[in-house]
């Protein structure tokens, strides 16, 4: 079982405060899995996909009332709904927008607690995020950043506490962590966060082969992705996506429009870089004229980084070369913009924006 940061959260939450929550991010990040770690400290839980269970988007669209919308909950579980003691879970509520707006009167009529999970595909969740204004948190999350992946690998909390205490204190970190650290660092590189990889890392005792054929095919249905939800511009945001890792690496450092289109401008193809965005599968660092607070001041938009929201399957796009050179911490080739991502990776992960600064 892989320990994530946002089980205390959800935790928290739900001691604190009588309101539901929404659990936001791209497919495949654990969004599901942890919600029903936390169902397990429920006498009842309930879940409701609304994928799986297309009949219950129709069921709750007729909803007049909270005791309607309870009465046709009851109808769709055999699960007993007891007050004050149930968990109800709505998964991939994109499919089904009602329920969301609907949550207040769930939550005002008080005899349940409700979480809800949701893929940011398309942008579907977007504006349904602020919607239920005083009844609903909203909690973003992403693959596992690199303190999680040490968790998992099992890194002792003494070598943990040895790193904090030489950053607090600007005194030099053990050589003996050091390296350590340096290696376990190379292997999220290529191994990255998705819980799914991480976890078949563990399982195989890091079979890379194994790894990256499982993250090839998440890359893959991701494209699939694309093809569904992204209606008439697919094409058009697939060709972002296909050309994120070449720019990555190319001269620039950063993404140019040309590349998918000679005459292209951004404002032609900025709806197409929001969706990718959005639903969690590409990162965004505009650049910035000056490096001074507030940075958002001097952004230019339409200049920017792309990165992919997660390094370990950005590396499976690359030649299994610049793995095994990430793994074996070669000098050749540069892996400077595989590094980049890392780095973008985290500061997302920590809820910050992302900019870059060019003299």
């Amino acid at each position: 079982m892989l320990k994530r940061k946002i089980d205390d959260y959800i935790r928290n939450y739900y001691e604190t405060t009588r309101n539901a929550l929404l659990v936001t991010g791209a497919r495949q990040t654990g969004k599901t899995y942890s919600i029903r770690q936390f169902g397990k400290s429920f006498k009842s839980f309930v879940e409701i996909n609304f994928i799986e269970m297309p009949e219950a988007v129709e069921l709750f669209k007729g909803a007049k009332s909270s005791g309607d919308m309870l009465l046709r909950l009851s109808a769709l579980t055999s699960v007993p709904l007891i007050k004050g003691e149930t968990l109800v879970f709505f998964d991939e509520v994109q499919e089904c927008p009602e329920i969301v707006t609907a949550i207040k009167f769930l939550v005002d009529e008080g005899s349940y607690r409700y979480i809800l999970s949701g893929s940011l595909l398309g942008g579907e969740l977007k504006d349904l995020r602020s919607e239920p204004v005083g009844y609903m948190g909203v909690k973003d999350m992403y693959p596992l950043d690199f303190e999680e992946f040490c968790w998992a690998i099992g890194v002792s909390e003494g070598a943990r506490q040895t790193i904090r205490d030489a950053c607090i204190s600007e005194k030099p970190i053990p050589d003996y962590i050091h390296d350590a650290m340096m290696a376990n660092f190379r292997t999220y590189t290529v191994v990255g966060g998705m819980p799914e990889v991480v976890q078949r890392f563990l399982d195989t005792r890091g079979d890379l082969a194994s790894i990256r054929q499982l993250q090839s095919e998440l890359n893959e249905q991701y494209r699939r992705d694309i093809s569904k939800y992204a209606s008439g511009r697919a094409l058009q945001v697939q060709s972002i996506y296909d050309q994120l890792p070449i720019m990555l690496e190319g001269e620039n450092k950063r993404f140019v429009l040309n590349s998918i289109d000679l005459k292209a401008h951004y404002d032609k193809y900025q709806r197409d870089f929001v969706w990718l965005v959005d639903a969690g599968v590409a990162l965004k660092a505009d650049i910035v004229t000056e490096p001074k607070s507030p940075l958002l001041k001097t952004a230019r938009p339409s200049q920017f980084k792309l990165y992919q929201s997660d390094t370990g399957m950005l590396m499976a796009r690359y030649p299994v070369g610049v793995a095994q050179a990430a793994y074996l911490d070669s000098k050749e080739p540069n892996l400077g913009g595989i590094y980049e991502n890392v780095v973008a990776q985290q500061l997302t992960a920590q809820n910050r924006q992302l900019y870059y600064y060019q003299t």
